[in-house]
């Protein structure tokens, strides 16, 4: 008899179970977060559509970059043309990186601050001493 699960049965993951009301307690608080910074979900939303319109592009590079290393006769100059299609690339996923982290940081600090100025003031009482 066999005991791997069949494909409409569910395996449970040891732990899952308990991590699980942390994930969905993460999630609520990031949402609650998302809904209160509308101008950030607004840049998400621009810089994950710029993500993959750049990625495409860079697919169509990759296969146009192909075509000329594939007629290229001299092994150094097709290595040049593939280097400098990666380095192209990379440069790009890491712009598109920093303006997907861009949003993030505005609204941390935009938090910490509206936490400094909205702080709570606590002073401490002087406590009596009986002798």
């Amino acid at each position: 008899m066999s005991t791997k699960p069949r494909s409409h049965e569910t395996v449970s993951f040891p732990g899952f179970a308990e991590s699980q009301a942390f994930w969905q307690s993460a999630s609520q608080q990031a949402e609650v977060w998302l809904k209160g910074q509308p101008e950030i979900v607004a840049k998400y939303q621009a810089a994950a559509q710029n993500w993959m319109v750049h990625r495409q592009e860079d697919f169509t590079k990759a296969v146009e970059t192909y075509k000329q290393m594939s007629e290229c006769k001299d092994f150094g100059k097709a290595a040049a043309i593939q280097q400098a299609w990666f380095a192209g690339c990379v440069q790009g996923l890491v712009a598109d990186w920093m303006v997907l982290m861009d949003p993030m940081t505005d609204g941390s600090r935009r938090h910490s601050k509206r936490t400094k100025e909205g702080a709570i003031a606590v002073t401490k009482v002087p406590q009596e001493t009986s002798a």
